[in-house]
């Protein structure tokens, strides 16, 4: 039987991510990606949008790099699995979907809507002109966990 679990998303970080440490001392840090659905109408032809929000969560030594580089408004691709948490909070039990990344590559900024003053909200994917940051490296990729440990990470 094959067993296969990825999840691809690409969005917009809602929040720059904070480094914290877990109960064992592992560095771990999370974020969250709004995605954007569109589709028309097939009553009244409008153009409909709905936002998803996906919690994203990165450890160890790469939960590092992503608060050193993601910030909110940064456009990023995640790779992942899909994981589920139960915990209980108030005696009522919650349930928790994740992503946790294995890759975040840097794919633009999201131009805040005072920079551009006839279209708010428009999307730049100018990944080779922003002269004052790190990601405007060609080369940025965030490849958070060798291969072999994302395997031990998530069996």
């Amino acid at each position: 039987m094959l067993n296969f679990n990825k999840v691809i998303l690409c969005g917009v970080v809602c929040n720059t991510p904070a480094l914290r440490q877990n109960g064992n001392g592992t560095n771990v840090t999370n974020f969250t990606l709004k995605t954007i659905e569109q589709w028309k109408d097939k009553t009244s032809g409008d153009l409909k949008k709905y936002s998803k929000y996906h919690k994203i969560v990165v450890w160890g030594k790469d939960a590092e790099k992503v608060v050193k580089y993601v910030k909110k408004n940064v456009i990023v691709l995640v790779e992942g699995c899909l994981n589920y948490h139960k915990y209980t909070k108030n005696g009522e039990e919650k349930n928790i979907a994740e992503i946790k990344a294995a890759t975040v590559e840097f794919r633009g900024v999201l131009r805040n809507s005072q920079s551009r003053k006839p279209k708010s909200n428009t999307l730049d994917f100018k990944k080779k002109q922003m002269h004052t940051s790190p990601l405007a490296n060609d080369d940025f990729n965030l490849t958070l966990l060798e291969e072999k440990e994302f395997h031990e990470q998530t069996s």
